[in-house]
């Protein structure tokens, strides 16, 4: 079991080439107190496991109300038992594919063992609909300009301006001297980062 940080597919991606589980759960679920942000805006921790049982387990450990450190998360944010839910009935379930998310260009077995799982929830009685939302193929570069200028605030310049919550000014700070006092050592996608930001 590990704790993963994503902002783009960061958990997700990497376990599905790793051959396990990855959750990125809903915003807000799993607090994100104690861990170097990129933006608050975009920010999830969740689990990764080698089985659903597992990544249900740590969910329940690591979900929940965070005493107000989290600013995204709701005061009465209730936790079932994910392990509990993962044998009920899902009779009327109501489960969307995503039609933009089967681009020709992806793996095609990746491709067929989603739209196989989905006959599988079909055939225990959810209710499995192709959705269609066009700009989610636009989605991608949207999302890069916008977490690019915010990271680099976070991350280079120690600022955090989407914070209500704790955030670690100590830490931030330390980490925007680090990245700056060797830059050329960056690898080139913190470079591209800090150049888009500046520039763009």
């Amino acid at each position: 079991m590990a704790i993963g940080g994503d902002q783009g597919g960061s958990i997700r991606i990497p376990a599905a080439a790793c051959g396990i589980v990855g959750l990125k759960p809903t915003f807000g679920l799993v607090p994100y107190t104690g861990i170097i942000p990129v933006d608050p805006t975009v920010d999830h921790s969740g689990p990764m496991a080698r089985t659903v049982y597992d990544t249900a387990l740590l969910l329940e450990a690591i979900a929940g109300y965070d005493d107000g450190l989290d600013h995204r998360q709701p005061r009465d944010l209730k936790i079932p038992s994910y392990t509990k839910e993962l044998t009920g009935d899902i009779e009327g379930l109501r489960v969307g594919l995503l039609k933009e998310g089967f681009n020709p260009s992806f793996e095609t077995d990746v491709n067929e063992l989603v739209r196989k799982s989905a006959e599988r929830l079909s055939a225990k009685g959810a209710v499995v609909e192709e959705v269609s939302i066009p700009w989610h193929l636009d989605a991608k570069h949207v999302l890069l300009g916008l977490r690019h200028s915010r990271t680099c605030m976070t991350v280079f310049q120690g600022e955090c301006s989407a914070t209500q919550g704790y955030h670690n000014t100590h830490l931030q700070l330390a980490l925007s001297r680090g990245l700056k006092c060797n830059p050329n050592d960056n690898p080139p996608n913190v470079k591209c980062s800090f150049l888009l930001n500046r520039y763009v």
